[in-house]
């Protein structure tokens, strides 16, 4: 569920992701489906703010984020790891009762 604001090309999201199974879900993991691509322009980047997750198969102080690129309308999950550093989230990290809540703003076309 999430929900939206536009205000001219700046957007804001906000929402959860809650499962009850995976599916067949393989390999990296995103989020798709925003409202508005981002802005097409070199530089562009996004970051989605994970405030609270559970229900994901990683390390204890580990953390997760969203990367939206320029001309995009999904969010791929990225996985902070505390001793190896960022790599995308993988199906293997999301679990059948996995959650997150997040927000984000970005730049649309």
């Amino acid at each position: 569920v999430g929900t939206y604001i536009k205000t001219g090309n700046h957007v804001h999201v906000q929402g959860r992701v809650s499962l009850s199974s995976l599916g067949s879900v393989s390999g990296p993991v995103r989020l798709t489906g925003l409202p508005f691509n981002s802005k097409a322009l070199s530089n562009n980047f996004g970051v989605m703010v994970v405030g609270r997750s559970a229900g994901l198969n990683v390390t204890a102080g580990d953390s997760v984020y969203g990367d939206l690129r320029s001309n995009s309308d999904y969010v791929n999950l990225i996985l902070k790891d505390t001793t190896v550093g960022s790599s995308n989230l993988q199906d293997t990290e999301f679990t059948d009762d996995g959650d997150i809540s997040f927000s984000m703003d970005y730049i649309s076309n």
